[in-house]
Formats: C-alpha cells, sequence, structure tokens
C-alpha cells in the first residue's frame, strides 16, 4: 500500500512540473510576441501590425485591374532579375478608394465658362454632346470642357518659342499649379511631391523632344498625392503616395509651359498647352491587406505584371514609343515604389476602373538582345493580397 501511494505521489509531481513548463512556455511566447510587435493569433497567417487598422474589405472583394502593357518585341516579357539589395518596408494595410460615378452637376457649364473666360476667351461657344468648344478669332486659341467627364484641354498654336534660360525644376511646377488657380480649375490633391518635369523642345508642327541640345519649352505633369493609409497609433507617421495615370511621362494634368513671363499677372502667356481630367473619389475608403514586395516580385516573374514604361537611355521619351527586346530586365529594388493608378475614365461596365487600386512599380535597367544598348523600364504589379480580388476579375 505504501509503495503504491509513493508511486501515485510520483505522478502528481510530474504532471505538476509539465503543466509549470506548460505555462512558463506560454508566458514567454507572449512576452516575446509583444516585444516584437506582432499580436500572435489563434490560428497561422493571421498576424497584424498593431500600429495599423485591421483590414475591413469594405467593398469585398474588387476587381482586379485589367490594363494592357506596353508593346514590346516579343509578348513574353522575358528574365526579370533584381539587384541583392533588399526591398523597401511597406504599411501591411492599403486604402481602396471608390471613384465617384462620372455626371455633369447644375454649375458645370458656369465653371467651363470662367475658366474659358479667364484663358482670355471671349465670344460665343459651341456645344457637341456635352462639350463645351472655344476658339479665338484667328483661330490659333482652342479650348473644351467636357462638362460630362470634367476633362479640360487647351492649345495655342505659337510657334515663336524662345530657348528657356530659367530651368528651376520647383518654379516649372509652382508655376503651373498657380496656373491652374488663375483658370479657376480645382486642383483635387494635385500636388508638388507627385510631380514631375521634362524640358523639351517644341517642332513647329507640335512635336515634342526631349532629346535636344537647347529646350524652348517645359513640360509639368502635376499627379495627386493622396493619404494610403492612415495609422491607430503616434509611432509610424500617415502614408502618401503619388496617384498616376496610365501613361508614364503624362499626369492627372500635363501643361506646357514657355519660357517665364517676367510678371505673375502675366502668367497666363507662358501657357502653350493643358490638358487635366478631374476624376473624384467618395468619402468612404476600404481597408485591404498588402503583399508584400517580394511577393509582388515573384508575380511578377509569372508574367502577372504590366510593362509601364521602356525605352533606351537617352533616347527621345517623348516621341513614339519603340518596340525593344530587352535580354534581361535588372530590377532595381531601391526605386520601388508603392502607387495609385486612376483610370482614364470610369466605366460602370468596366467594374475595375470603378476604383482607385494600389500597385508596386518596379524600375530598373536592361540591355537590347540585338543592338546591346542600354534601355530603362518600369512595371506594375497589383499590390493586394489574392483574396482582395474577385475571382471572376475584370
Amino acid at each position: 500500500m505504501a509503495t503504491q501511494l509513493k508511486k501515485t505521489t510520483t505522478q502528481v509531481k510530474r504532471m505538476f512540473i509539465y503543466f509549470l513548463i506548460f505555462v512558463i512556455v506560454v508566458l514567454f511566447i507572449d512576452w516575446l510576441s509583444k516585444q516584437s510587435g506582432i499580436i500572435v493569433g489563434p490560428d497561422p497567417g493571421t498576424e497584424v501590425d498593431p500600429n495599423y487598422p485591421i483590414a475591413d474589405n469594405k467593398f469585398q472583394q474588387i476587381p482586379k485591374p485589367d490594363l494592357n502593357s506596353l508593346n514590346s518585341s516579343s509578348q513574353n516579357i522575358g528574365l526579370i532579375s533584381k539587384t541583392t539589395a533588399k526591398f523597401p518596408e511597406f504599411p501591411p494595410v492599403v486604402y481602396v478608394y471608390k471613384i465617384k460615378p462620372e455626371r455633369e452637376y447644375l454649375d458645370d457649364a458656369e465653371k467651363g465658362k470662367a475658366t474659358a473666360t479667364a484663358l482670355g476667351f471671349t465670344g460665343d461657344y459651341s456645344v457637341l454632346n456635352n462639350v463645351m468648344n472655344w476658339e479665338s478669332e484667328d483661330g490659333t486659341r482652342t479650348f473644351t470642357f467636357d462638362r460630362f467627364q470634367k476633362y479640360y484641354k487647351f492649345k495655342t498654336n505659337t510657334t515663336q518659342l524662345i530657348e528657356m534660360t530659367n530651368e528651376d525644376q520647383d518654379f516649372a511646377i509652382q508655376r503651373a499649379l498657380s496656373i491652374l488657380d488663375r483658370i479657376n480649375i480645382k486642383k483635387n490633391n494635385l500636388d508638388t511631391e507627385a510631380s514631375r518635369v521634362d524640358f523639351a523642345f517644341r517642332a513647329a508642327d507640335g512635336s515634342l523632344s526631349s532629346k535636344s541640345d537647347k529646350y524652348n519649352c517645359v513640360r509639368v505633369s502635376l499627379n495627386k498625392y493622396l493619404k494610403a493609409i492612415e495609422p491607430v497609433t503616434n509611432t509610424v507617421p500617415d502614408t502618401f503616395i503619388d496617384v498616376r495615370k496610365y501613361s508614364y511621362y503624362d499626369g492627372i494634368a500635363t501643361l506646357l509651359l514657355k519660357e517665364y513671363a517676367n510678371k505673375p499677372q502675366d502668367m497666363l502667356q507662358d501657357l502653350i498647352e493643358l490638358e487635366y481630367k478631374a476624376l473624384e473619389y467618395e468619402d468612404e475608403v476600404g481597408i485591404y491587406k498588402l503583399q508584400t514586395p517580394d511577393q509582388a516580385f515573384q508575380e511578377l516573374q509569372k508574367n502577372n505584371g504590366y510593362l509601364y514604361r521602356l525605352h533606351l537611355v537617352g533616347d527621345n521619351y517623348l516621341g513614339q514609343q519603340q518596340q525593344l527586346q530587352i535580354a534581361e530586365y535588372k530590377i532595381d529594388p531601391n526605386l520601388t515604389k508603392l502607387i495609385y493608378i486612376e483610370p482614364q475614365t470610369r466605366d460602370s461596365q468596366v467594374l475595375w476602373t470603378n476604383f482607385l487600386q494600389p500597385f508596386y512599380l518596379f524600375e530598373g535597367t536592361g540591355r537590347t538582345s540585338n543592338t546591346n544598348k542600354d534601355a530603362v523600364f518600369s512595371f506594375l504589379v497589383p499590390a493586394l493580397t489574392s483574396s482582395a480580388y474577385a475571382t471572376d476579375s475584370p
């Protein structure tokens, strides 16, 4: 009897020790997860960053974007590699915006008239299919405003352009933004942070060349700068990213300017061309999970991306796109960005155009396989995790 009691006591002690070890291990894992900043959930793969909100998939699964790659010499993209550098870190979640339907509002005609007046048009205008048209008496200046699409287009046929002496890019951007203010065009998040400047030579026929030993105009591409995610703590800042068109060197608003007028009140004399399409977004946003740039890079290697830019180094990138055969696209991870691509038009029948969606932008250099010349390129890869997209997309 004494021997049996001793055995029972020993087993109870052993079970107590095992239980104590289990409790210690659980407490250690909990402490370790708090130190690393990661909350460990009950199921594998459900880790979240406490600095950011949890994905809510507000719009449920959304249509995957369906873009067209630039023409290359073959449909198969070819070999894609990267340098040894690591990709930058990005937030785990991002906003998806819903684009407002395009429609005409009661005061749109007055807005078009106000811009035309500011541009110096005083005569009558014609209307065709919601498009208001103005033309100067001598026929050298035209302005059109599509009331439905909020699309502005101005052009002057000036041929007397002098060589530019001021090549201050910041000044050019500020000049372009000031011109939009002067002609009563709402800027809708257009920002210096997301804009680019290209000095060019404009020929008599209106064609532009970035490959010139002298410049007589400057092309300012103004893009939007939009909040991509707002954290829930003060540990990390808000994330803002570019909103671009699906045309690498075009802006949401693109202005062509000549040598700057000496007086601010004469700045409209600088304007040669203007093109601007104003899409707006709903106030309500959805929060969706991002795949990592490494995962997006793997998708790109599977040909699940879009060729966004490709031209020879030092070539006229403002001219006609050339078809190039690239032996290897070599991505520089340091150039990788997260951006939004705004569709040209919101089409209720093409569902993916109803959303402003994020993409990873991969850039680098390659070498042509036939002429052995260096080229620069850019690829876009949809940035959300695969579960965010509808299976029947687009």
